[in-house]
């Protein structure tokens, strides 16, 4: 619509007039630029015509949660709701530290149609039902056209992105004495993100160096690789600082139950035997050090060599090793599934860092996975589905010494036979059946 300013009448006003906040008031300044002839959002002329999209009025007429359905996606950008998108895309990954969204709407062309009122560089939170599923920015609005239609295309991080894209700026860059949370909550304050952990981190780190021109997130990675942490995004743009695996889905993925596709890969061409660290520890003379870890699932003589990428402490040579070998076992061993829907049965999302149940016999699978990877996506030619990629449950453990397939599959064959007679399988069990089998690595099945 098009609205005439009246004596006396501010942005925020109209904004509250129109749409109910004086939030969406940045958003209708941007739109209005060229009307607005003092430059001020606070100083408008009597008569000065400014635009109000159709899009904003309607959507500030929504109320959010309450009108919502349980997996529909909705943009909620300078406090106006944005609903009814075509085509979804929802990504978070437990290697990555900023989820990411990409949606798409098409209309039909209409000679006045207005664009819809999105900018890249606004602050958005993007909600599955009344879940918070991202709290960032978009990065990223397209546009198209043709001769019957336009289109608009958002995309958009986690606040997290900063530290993705964004160098460390402290300084002094050493710090000394510092838990592995203060020390990325130091770094990551700057953004305005919140660092948060469920777990007991250790030991303070006694230093700490940044590197020159390192990025926010290589740099607590680092330091929490040494310590054998993951360092992932949270909901609600936070960045969290975990271990894996100690939770489970609610729901199985079954072959002929709510498996729609998926796909299976196992290679050994990026993994190897033993992994040595090699770095200097600094000061005068042969200060050299040494980290080493050896992956009993690889079954032959294959080194790899890695120099260290900080100044060397025996716990980070010695955590490094451990998590490239465990981070090459995990791309070693894969597969991804798709599901229908966001949701599990108990009505919640389907989510990173669970152990799931995969039972494929075309895939191949019969086992326990780790969620790595959670993609949301909607489209009018398939609905709604979910895509996990899934990797070895044991990809990112430190306690647990790296297995290889063939015991992974043999011990989920003897579990498996053991609840089908209905009774468990103990973890002693199955530790005494394979000592007195000493030839089981050996066997074909």
């Amino acid at each position: 619509m098009i609205y005439t300013v009246q004596p006396g009448e501010t942005l925020s006003g109209i904004s509250i007039k129109f749409l109910g906040s004086a939030a969406p008031a940045a958003t209708l300044f941007q739109i209005n630029k060229s009307r607005i002839k003092s430059g001020s959002p606070s100083a408008l002329a009597t008569g000065e015509q400014l635009v109000i999209p159709d899009q904003m009025i309607s959507a500030s007429k929504v109320t959010r949660k309450a009108s919502r359905g349980s997996s529909d996606v909705a943009l909620e950008v300078n406090g106006i709701e944005y609903v009814g998108w075509e085509e979804v895309k929802i990504s978070r990954s437990m290697e990555t530290a900023a989820a990411s969204f990409e949606v798409s709407v098409f209309d039909r062309w209409e000679a006045n149609s207005e664009p819809w009122p999105i900018f890249d560089f606004d602050e958005v939170r993007v909600y599955i039902g009344s879940d918070l599923i991202i709290d960032g920015y978009v990065d990223k609005v397209s546009f198209s056209i043709d001769a019957t239609s336009h289109g608009m295309r958002v995309s958009g991080r986690d606040r997290t992105a900063d530290l993705v894209d964004c160098s460390v700026m402290a300084r002094p860059g050493t710090f000394k004495n510092k838990k592995l949370e203060d020390l990325a909550q130091i770094l990551a304050a700057p953004f305005g993100v919140k660092v948060v952990t469920d777990q007991d981190t250790g030991p303070v780190i006694s230093v700490f160096t940044v590197l020159p021109g390192e990025k926010v997130h290589e740099t607590i990675s680092r330091a929490a690789i040494a310590k054998n942490f993951l360092v992932t995004s949270a909901f609600s743009g936070r960045l969290a600082i975990t271990r894996s695996g100690e939770k489970r889905a609610f729901d199985s993925i079954a072959e002929g139950v709510n498996l729609l596709s998926g796909e299976s890969d196992a290679s050994s061409v990026e993994r190897f035997s033993d992994y040595t660290v090699e770095g200097q520890c600094g000061g005068q003379g042969n200060n050299g050090l040494k980290g080493t870890y050896h992956d009993a699932g690889v079954p032959r003589y294959r080194p790899l060599m890695i120099n260290a990428e900080q100044k060397a402490t025996s716990e980070y040579v010695n955590g490094r090793a451990q998590w490239e070998a465990r981070a090459r076992a995990a791309k070693a061993r894969s597969a991804s599934v798709t599901v229908v829907g966001f949701r599990q049965s108990d009505g919640s999302l389907w989510q990173t860092n669970r152990i799931v149940s995969v039972t494929s016999l075309s895939l191949g699978l019969f086992e326990d996975f780790l969620v790595g990877e959670v993609s949301f996506s909607e489209s009018s030619s398939t609905g709604q589905t979910t895509t996990l990629k899934l990797v070895r449950p044991d990809a990112y453990t430190s306690e647990a010494e790296l297995k290889s397939e063939k015991d992974i599959v043999k011990l989920d064959r003897r579990a498996r036979r053991g609840r089908s007679k209905g009774r468990g399988v103990s973890q002693a069990e199955i530790n005494a059946e394979i000592n007195s089998d000493k030839q089981y690595l050996s066997e074909d099945y």
